[in-house]
């Protein structure tokens, strides 16, 4: 049957205020994973490292409950959540109110650790991405499309290419050798050609007649390639972006630093 049936957000009482951000963008179809609890625990946890402080995540966490308790607000239950997550970063930088010497720093201090604290942005980043493709990958099995599971940029294709190169860069960092050039144009560029040919070996993969799609084949090619490019280009601005996350992590501590001084 080509009917759609509805959708129903079924969720723990403590993940309902984060069925807003779902509702914002679209509700899953019926065969999809609902992303509530992907989405809350990513968010939060974010904003726990952007704005990790005892004090200030204690206020956000106090106003946030008493706010969704009284007047039902679901923004300030994601507010309390996400101040719960910046009481614990709060301890584990050492950071109270802004004061930097309070308290110990159970893990780190971010200001006196800019390019670790920058470098764990962005592998927390990229995990992100491969958990992401790999939650689409499942989404592509229920939903039977094989063609997005194996050739699509974030199903099996794309998670061998882009995980491959995130363990280079990681293995690279910890100081230990990368695997042959063979293998790494093997495991990087096998992928990244079925991603570039996903309509003509879906279309060879569902045995239709025909193969390729309307017009000249040197023009397919040319689309492929330039959306190639699209693809690797938007693999690296997705990652690097995450730095934002550290920056905000440096910024909040170097903002109340000023306001101390």
């Amino acid at each position: 049957s080509s009917i759609n049936p509805p959708t129903k957000l079924k969720n723990p009482k403590i993940l309902k205020p984060f069925e807003m951000f779902v509702e914002m963008y679209g509700l899953p179809s019926y065969n999809e994973m609902d992303p509530t609890l992907f989405i809350a625990l990513t968010y939060t946890l974010m904003f726990g490292i952007m704005f990790g402080d005892v004090g200030q995540g204690a206020c956000l966490l106090t106003g946030g409950i008493l706010l969704y308790r009284f007047k039902r607000l679901r923004l300030a239950g994601i507010v309390g959540f996400a101040g719960a997550w910046s009481v614990i970063f709060g301890f584990l930088y050492g950071s109270f109110f802004g004061f930097e010497e309070v308290l110990p720093a159970v893990w780190m201090k971010p200001m006196d650790n800019i390019m670790t604290t920058l470098m764990l942005a962005v592998g927390f980043g990229a995990a992100l991405i491969l958990i992401a493709m790999a939650l689409n990958v499942i989404n592509a099995v229920r939903a039977k499309d094989y063609g997005r599971l194996l050739f699509h940029q974030s199903g099996i294709a794309g998670l061998i290419c882009y995980g491959f190169v995130v363990l280079c860069v990681l293995l690279f960092v910890t100081g230990h050798g990368l695997p042959a050039a063979a293998v790494m144009g093997v495991a990087v560029g096998l992928p990244l050609i079925a991603i570039l040919l996903k309509e003509p070996l879906t279309h060879l993969l569902e045995r239709k007649a025909k193969i390729f799609p309307e017009g000249s084949k040197a023009m397919f090619l040319v689309e492929a390639l330039v959306e190639g490019f699209d693809v690797v280009l938007s693999y690296a601005t997705n990652t690097i972006s995450f730095v934002r996350v550290g920056a905000f992590a440096l910024s909040h501590a170097g903002m109340m630093g000023v306001v101390m001084t």
